[in-house]
């Protein structure tokens, strides 16, 4: 035996309207859930802005002559990166000049890292406020820009985050070499 029962327009008009919502509800689950079945599984934390950097290069430099920019890394507590050099599999810090042309790095000098228990392991890291140094020479004259970057990998008590980069800018003019007139001397 078949039971109908009759609905108005009014009540008929809210059940497609229900039906309608629930609907989109479970169309926007099931989107969801495929795009995080496709997600990387191996996907990382981002990671947090603790750390800040400035260069301090000389206002001005001889060509030719080595010159020490200073860049000067603050890294927020509770957090480090890891030290230069590096142990194991960490990724150590590096500082880095970008290719200028005129511009060549001579060398950098990193601070001594202090040593950390971190996973029952003893590494070399930075925290707080460190410097580098960096020697660079210019070989031609005029204003010179000076890209550095600086990679590194911070950690808390915890975790490490995933590889960052900072871009470290500063520049400097570049004097020209002057011509030293010779005196005879006549005697």
């Amino acid at each position: 035996m078949v039971v109908m029962q009759m609905c108005t327009s009014a009540e008929l008009v809210e059940q497609v309207i229900f039906t309608q919502e629930h609907f989109v509800k479970l169309l926007l689950i099931l989107i969801a859930l495929s795009l995080v079945s496709i997600a990387p599984s191996s996907a990382q934390i981002a990671s947090p802005h603790f750390v800040s950097a400035h260069a301090s290069a000389p206002g001005a430099v001889d060509v030719n002559k080595p010159f020490t920019v200073i860049v000067v890394i603050t890294i927020e507590k509770p957090y480090h990166i890891q030290g230069h050099p590096s142990e194991k599999d960490f990724i150590e810090t590096q500082l880095t000049l970008k290719q200028v042309n005129g511009i060549h790095l001579e060398k950098i000098i990193y601070p001594k890292p202090s040593m950390i228990s971190f996973s029952g392991e003893r590494i070399p890291v930075y925290e707080g406020k460190i410097t580098i140094k960096a020697v660079v020479k210019a070989s031609k004259p005029g204003l010179a820009q000076l890209p550095f970057s600086l990679k590194y990998q911070g950690c808390d008590n915890q975790i490490c985050f995933p590889p960052s980069s900072l871009t470290i800018m500063d520049r400097t003019s570049v004097k020209p070499l002057t011509k030293v007139k010779k005196i005879r001397n006549k005697h």
